[in-house]
């Protein structure tokens, strides 16, 4: 019984120590002016130097905003800039797409995040 408590245990530990969770979102709720979205993960998700990797998450503005591009900066910060700033009273969604995976680990807690420029 005691093994099987502390196999339990373990793969418990385990699994936490795998989750990797979004740290930060920019910009959040209500912004003048956005050019950049800057979302951080809570550990490496992704290989470094590695800048070829799929966009972790999908962009959609409402209203006529500008095309932009995703790119990696570092192995836990993706970037996504837009060719102009964005007008007034575009509202924008950011979502994980379900098909990204960290390199390591899952991805847990929220996933989709929001901001308008008023």
């Amino acid at each position: 019984m005691r093994s099987l408590l502390g196999a339990t245990l373990a793969l418990t530990v385990s699994l936490h120590a795998h989750a990797v969770t979004i740290a930060s979102v920019s910009p959040q709720g209500e912004v003048a002016q956005v050019r950049q979205i800057t979302v951080k993960f809570s550990a490496p998700v992704v290989p470094f130097g590695d800048l070829r990797l799929p966009d972790p998450m999908s962009v959609s503005c409402d209203g006529t905003a500008p095309a932009g591009s995703g790119r990696w900066a570092n192995d836990r910060a993706w970037l996504y800039d837009f060719r102009e700033a964005l007008p007034p009273g575009t509202r924008c969604t950011l979502k994980a797409r379900p098909e990204w995976k960290p390199s390591s680990g899952t991805l847990t807690g929220p996933t989709d995040y929001a901001f308008s420029t008023g």
